[in-house]
């Protein structure tokens, strides 16, 4: 076998299970499909959290202005607020390569489908595949937005879909 576990997905629980198998001396390999960090990073929580700060920053200094303090050029909107959310999930994301580097955890990009029960087939974003063995994985792959129709909107998105 190539790895103890093989971990699917690089999520909040993904990131935890393979740190937690790492420290107890499991040999691991984590699977991830898009970017590590998954929904709570990018889409989730950090990122709303560096939009609230961006839009908290903003109020302060439109009251500063209306309290007599100018703060010239201070021109913001979206286009801002989503590189400093960019920048803030993009320094997250690598201290979390780091901390897996670290554990002596590996990492594969890719979408991962099973053979059987001991054997894994990743195939990344070029359409290059790579085969894995292991005793054990773990499915933490999240959920999945779904849309619904709803009766008079043409449309409807979710955060996921806007962030």
């Amino acid at each position: 076998m190539d790895y103890h576990l093989i971990v699917i997905g690089g999520g909040a629980a993904g990131k935890d299970a393979a740190l937690f198998a790492a420290r107890a001396g499991i040999k691991t390999l984590l699977v991830e499909k898009d970017q590590l960090g998954g929904t709570s990073y990018h889409r989730g929580c950090y990122a709303m959290r560096a939009l609230q700060a961006c839009a908290l920053a903003t109020k302060t200094a439109e009251r500063s202005e209306r309290s007599g303090i100018g703060i010239e050029f201070f021109n913001t909107g979206w286009a801002d607020w989503s590189l400093v959310r960019h920048r803030v999930t993009s320094r997250l994301t690598a201290q979390l390569s780091r901390e897996l580097a670290e554990a002596g955890i590996g990492v594969e990009y890719g979408a991962a489908s099973f053979f059987d029960n001991h054997q894994i087939q990743i195939s990344d974003a070029g359409g290059k595949q790579k085969t894995f063995t292991a005793e054990n994985f773990i499915i933490a792959i999240g959920s999945m937005v779904r849309r619904r129709r709803i009766q008079n909107f043409a449309r409807t998105w979710s955060k996921t879909a806007r962030l």
